[in-house]
């Protein structure tokens, strides 16, 4: 009973349980676990076998809310961890781990890509403003960047405008994997004896950097943080009290 509910906890801890969250599906095996280690307490349950499967679906609701909860605090947090592009470039194992990230940086606005997101098969109406638009987001205010120099590759998704910004800015986002769409529209490898173009990466030779976008619009507010937190608090908290309530009593014989 307890480890069902351990499990949630465990969720939140993403260096304890990272290499499985990096699997393909590797939530769902975190929610099967904690629902397999209520499977006793159904079993005994007898006539409380209702209260006990609820017991063990809210184990499964409180593990799968949990994952995120730590970072989504974090990003929208009022002082969340920036990573600096101007004195770094960002590490590809540190991203791939991550699944909120600040980074500081310029937005390099010669290059826009606008978002029209349709059915396949369909064409974008161009007429409409787009719904968002892709930018790199580079440590350097170059024309040209050598990919060797680049790191990662950041792609900002943002606000249609926001790609105007001029200056350093801070953006926080959702790490996704970068479309090889967007990164053909946007990155144009060049040779580095090249004269400077309205690309924003040099190579030898025809290469794609490895890229990932932040999702700016997919960042929730802290009160929608909080309230997830607690979600996920509350339903641990009442998976327990299904799950003990559930079990079987001792009956006390009084003496003839």
């Amino acid at each position: 009973m307890l480890a069902a509910v351990a499990v949630p906890l465990l969720a939140s801890r993403a260096a304890w349980v990272g290499p499985v969250l990096a699997l393909p599906g590797g939530w769902l095996l975190l929610v099967a676990l904690s629902v397999a280690c209520a499977v006793p307490v159904v079993v005994a349950a007898g006539e409380q076998r209702t209260q006990a499967l609820a017991g063990a679906a809210l184990a499964g609701l409180a593990t799968a809310a949990s994952p995120e909860v730590p970072a989504l605090l974090e990003i929208t947090g009022e002082a969340p961890a920036v990573h600096d592009l101007r004195e770094a470039p960002l590490h590809p194992g540190a991203a791939r781990s991550a699944r909120f990230l600040a980074v500081r940086g310029y937005l390099r606005e010669a290059w826009v890509v606008d978002e029209y997101r349709v059915a396949p098969g369909e064409r974008p109406d161009q007429n409409r403003a787009a719904e968002a638009v892709f930018v790199p987001l580079l440590g350097t205010e170059a024309e040209v960047v050598a990919i060797s120099e680049l790191g990662l590759l950041v792609v900002a998704r943002v606000e249609p405008g926001r790609g105007d910004a001029s200056g350093v800015v801070t953006l926080r986002g959702r790490v996704e994997p970068a479309p090889p769409a967007i990164l053909d529209a946007l990155v144009t490898p060049q040779s580095s004896a090249g004269p400077p173009g309205s690309t924003p990466v040099a190579s030898a030779a025809a290469e794609r950097p490895e890229a990932i976008v932040l999702d700016t619009l997919a960042v929730p507010t802290r009160a929608q943080a909080l309230t997830r937190a607690a979600l996920a608090a509350a339903a641990a908290a009442l998976a327990l009290l299904c799950l003990l309530f559930a079990l079987p009593r001792r009956r006390e014989h009084g003496r003839s």
